[in-house]
């Protein structure tokens, strides 16, 4: 069980994911991560993601990629983000350090991004709009948006010590048209040996 960010009041989900990477040749990651959550309120969330990263450097550990996301929630809330159809479409470029009791990695995404309106929101637009233009007002922009540029920074730190004990710090900061999401997070993990 987890909590869905939410400000307005704790809501909890059930999660189901799977994460799968194929190193197709040695200089070549292909990624598909798949999540399904199942909400206290009765609302489902499905995101899925698939990456190819190519080894651009191997001593510095760079890489350059691809990177298209969608997102989808079958209801929508006031209580939390909850598109109707989410697209994402990056280049990324990823740097990674790995020593013996330490791993970081930073990355950049650029691309694009577009939520779709729900049918049942545009149908109100669309009533609106034509009241509108027999009346004379603006009914506003249509629900939703095309396809417009967005920016993704990120960044992990883990850090092995007493040779069972991990800690971890995760960061991103995403950029688009209508808003910005920042996340942090960390993590402490005892490895059983």
């Amino acid at each position: 069980r987890e909590l869905v960010p939410s400000g307005r009041r704790p809501i909890e989900s059930d999660t189901f994911s799977l994460h799968s990477v194929w190193k197709a040749r040695d200089d070549l990651d292909l990624a598909a991560y798949g999540r399904f959550s199942y909400y206290g309120d009765t609302n489902s969330l499905l995101h899925l993601q698939g990456s190819a990263l190519w080894t651009v450097d191997p001593r510095q550990t760079v890489a350059l990629g691809l990177q298209a996301e969608v997102t989808t929630v079958d209801d929508p809330s006031a209580d939390y983000w909850s598109p109707y159809w989410e697209q994402r479409l990056y280049g990324v470029i990823r740097m990674t350090r790995a020593f013996p009791d330490s791993y970081a990695r930073a990355e950049c995404k650029l691309g694009w991004a577009r939520e779709e309106a729900r049918p049942e929101d545009l149908e109100r637009w669309r009533a609106i709009q034509a009241r509108g233009e027999e009346l004379g007002f603006y009914a506003g922009r249509k629900p939703g948006t095309d396809w417009e540029p967005s920016l993704a920074l990120g960044g992990s730190f883990r850090r092995t010590f007493a040779r069972q004990w991990e800690i971890g710090l995760d960061g991103s900061c995403s950029f688009y048209a209508d808003y910005s999401d920042y996340r942090i997070g960390g993590v402490v993990t005892f490895h059983f040996r």
